[in-house]
């Protein structure tokens, strides 16, 4: 299926304005596009609308109607003071199944001062491909994207769906048709568990791995199996859990009342009464997929949206992980002697033959961003980019990836990571590790810095040899350094005549 373009030739620069009028939520996003990075989300907004009626064919009645009208005011006046050169305001399953959608589209249009289209269950899916395909590195899988209405399945290859289904197995309204008391009877768990099972039945044929989960009760629950063992990471997109820790997550949520729910950490209490029925949605899909390992999106249709324009602008470049850098680099602003730093982090990546691939990888980035911290702190630089690469989402990365790059970033010039500093997604030894990206990286940038020349790098029985004129005035420094990281010597030598 093609989306719906424009038409327009899309400037570096340009802002887009996109609204996912959700069934549960409504969310908006206002972003920048440009070339190298992407998009630039630089305003978000969130309201809880809950427009799905209890039965699908029913109309949406006058108390969600006017918690939209309230909402839409706000992102009304939050949209139009950024003048965005573009709004896409998309309505999804439930206004598509209201029976009363022409009149509800016209009020939506109204209050938004813009047009508001019905987006179809296959364009919903497709953006949620295109997302999914622009933020994880798989080249192929299946995204699930539950919401308050419906589930859309869809496998894909590339930017490609292949095929798309939706289901009405959404969070908001399983909970509407199933669940009638608080916390549910077992009765009721069980006739909701049938109704999945039944729903579900002809889905496996087309389930593709990996299986990505989108949607606000994916995310949910995946900030409350973080938080229930102090996960360092707050963030969802990129995390996996199994289909047992999902299955005794929802045993939990099923012996609690809601206001219990919403003591849990982690919890959102505008979603405990609801997470419920999503949890059981998922774990049922799982099932009957044979799903045994569950991969959460932060990403959903509102930024397939913003990749859909990227690529119709031919701004879309590079990977999901070579946007996210350039992103961080963009923060970084411009480094003098960066180039420099960049070739001596090449010429050290591929010396050590005792460095673990994933130091092989991860020094180049840390090299890009090595200055990062200094929009925040000079005296506290190293420490201000650890806080700025956790402070966001990175697609493109995994959480081991993730933590090892800000920790690294964190311990230049400074003594190695402790393993008591260490949590989940890392474990105690990943402290070498650690110590081995922030060793080759503090030598990589005091060789940049200091303007050696001639450098060239070699691997000796004992350990490293660099020739470089000058010799670093913190050389002994750094061969103490290198010593401990890689238990080899590091020595210095000025190049002949």
């Amino acid at each position: 299926m093609a989306l719906p373009t424009t038409g327009q030739a899309y400037a570096s620069g340009r802002t887009v304005a996109v609204l996912d009028i959700g069934s549960n939520s409504c969310r908006l996003v206002i972003a920048v596009l440009s070339p190298r990075t992407g998009f630039q989300i630089i305003e978000e907004a969130r309201a809880l609308v809950r427009l799905a009626p209890p039965r699908r064919s029913q109309a949406i009645g006058a108390s969600a109607m006017r918690r939209a009208r309230q909402a839409f005011t706000a992102f009304r006046f939050i949209a139009e003071s950024h003048q965005p050169d573009e709004f896409v305001y998309l309505a999804t399953a439930a206004v598509r199944q209201s029976s009363n959608r022409d009149a509800v589209v016209t009020a939506f249009s109204d209050w938004l001062g813009r047009p508001v289209r019905v987006a179809s269950a296959e364009e919903e899916s497709r953006y949620a491909v295109v997302a999914a395909a622009n933020s994880f590195s798989e080249p192929s899988g299946t995204v699930v994207d539950l919401g308050g209405g419906s589930m859309q399945i869809a496998s894909y290859q590339g930017m490609d769906m292949l095929r798309a289904d939706s289901l009405p197995a959404g969070a908001l309204l399983l909970h509407q048709d199933f669940i009638s008391s608080d916390p549910p009877r077992g009765k009721q768990l069980q006739k909701l568990r049938s109704h999945l099972s039944n729903l579900f039945a002809e889905v496996p044929d087309h389930v593709e791995r990996p299986v990505l989960f989108v949607g606000g009760t994916a995310r949910a629950i995946a900030k409350l199996h973080q938080r229930s063992f102090g996960y360092r990471l707050p963030w969802a997109h990129g995390y996996h859990l199994t289909l047992k820790q999902l299955t005794r997550l929802t045993a939990q949520l099923a012996s609690l009342s809601v206001a219990e729910r919403v003591q849990l950490p982690g919890m959102s209490a505008d979603r405990a009464d609801i997470i419920l029925a999503g949890a059981l949605s998922i774990e049922e899909f799982c099932k009957a997929a044979s799903v045994e390992h569950l991969v959460i999106s932060g990403e959903g249709v509102r930024h397939g949206v913003l990749y859909q324009r990227l690529s119709e602008a031919g701004m879309l470049e590079g990977d999901a992980r070579g946007r996210t850098v350039e992103q961080l680099a963009a923060v970084a602003g411009e480094v003098p002697y960066q180039e420099a730093v960049d070739s001596c982090a090449g010429l050290l990546v591929q010396a050590p033959p005792a460095a673990d691939p994933l130091v092989r990888e991860l020094l180049p980035i840390a090299a890009r961003l090595h200055r990062l911290g200094d929009v925040v702190s000079l005296q506290r630089s190293s420490r201000s980019a650890e806080h700025i690469v956790l402070s966001r989402e990175m697609p493109g990365f995994s959480h081991r990836e993730w933590m090892l790059l800000a920790s690294a970033l964190g311990s230049q010039g400074r003594l190695r990571l402790r393993a008591a500093d260490c949590g989940p997604p890392l474990h105690a030894t990943d402290v070498g590790l650690v110590d081995q990206v922030s060793t080759l990286l503090d030598l990589a940038v005091e060789l940049g810095r200091t303007g050696s020349t001639q450098v060239a790098v070699e691997a000796v029985d004992a350990g490293l040899a660099i020739t470089c004129t000058p010799v670093p005035f913190v050389a002994e420094s750094l061969s103490a350094r290198y010593r401990s990281a890689f238990s080899a010597d590091l020595t210095f030598v000025e190049p002949a005549g």
